[in-house]
């Protein structure tokens, strides 16, 4: 089933149009590659996909055990996806 889910992975507009990458660039292979199990291989992809899977994790946890720490969790997760894929971003078009 996996495999079928390859053969039907959307192109990138913004890359296709302007030649280089956008910040979600690899999202759905990074999505693929978590649904396979190879965790490394999907930060590789795109880190804000599996930041942002923490994230909401933690959100769960801190709703459910200490809702009142709510907004800096959101917040520091948040943060943390968006500077990683930047920095991933800014990787991409040095390399």
């Amino acid at each position: 089933m996996l495999l079928a889910l390859e053969d039907h992975m959307m192109t990138c507009s913004f890359k296709s149009t302007f030649g280089i990458e956008c910040f979600g660039c690899g999202t759905q292979r990074a999505i693929l590659a978590l649904l396979q199990g190879d965790v490394i291989g999907s930060f590789v992809y795109n880190p804000g996909v599996l930041l942002l899977l923490l994230t909401l994790i933690a959100f769960g946890f801190v709703y459910w055990k200490k809702p009142k720490i709510i907004v800096p969790t959101l917040t520091i997760g948040v943060i943390i996806t968006a500077v990683s894929m930047v920095v991933n971003f800014a990787l991409k078009m040095m390399g």
